[in-house]
């Protein structure tokens, strides 16, 4: 059997995948997307931010978006038991994985990795 290139096959998977991210996600993705946006704008692309402004970022966040988080609780029946404390912790830290995460691979994006040079390369 020939292992034929199908290029929009791997749209469809990716689009699949795309479709199982909870609901939350696509709410909260925007606003960690302005936020490493207005720090770029801020500090330039090899920004580099301290603890303190990380977990104020993401009290910010979670501020804006406490009250949708609160109306789907009826959607999450798995969640009930715990204490708003803990819950408001581990969303937090939900946040902070998310905004660590865009920050890093926005760096890693425009990195460029060394490469070594080779005298004489072409013959000459």
């Amino acid at each position: 059997m020939y292992n034929y290139c199908c290029w929009n096959m791997d749209d469809m998977y990716d689009e699949d995948l795309q479709r199982m991210y909870p609901r939350i996600y696509s709410r909260i993705y925007p606003m960690i997307m302005m936020h490493c946006d207005s720090l770029e704008r801020r500090y330039g692309m090899m920004c580099s931010i301290d603890e303190e402004e990380i977990e104020k970022a993401c009290e910010e966040m979670y501020d804006r978006i406490k009250d949708e988080i609160e109306d789907n609780d009826d959607d999450d029946k798995s969640c009930c038991g715990m204490r708003q404390y803990g819950r408001r912790r581990a969303f937090n830290d939900f946040l902070r994985i998310l905004l660590l995460n865009e920050l890093i691979g926005r760096r890693r994006r425009r990195r460029r990795r060394p490469r070594p040079y080779y005298y004489n390369y072409w013959g000459y």
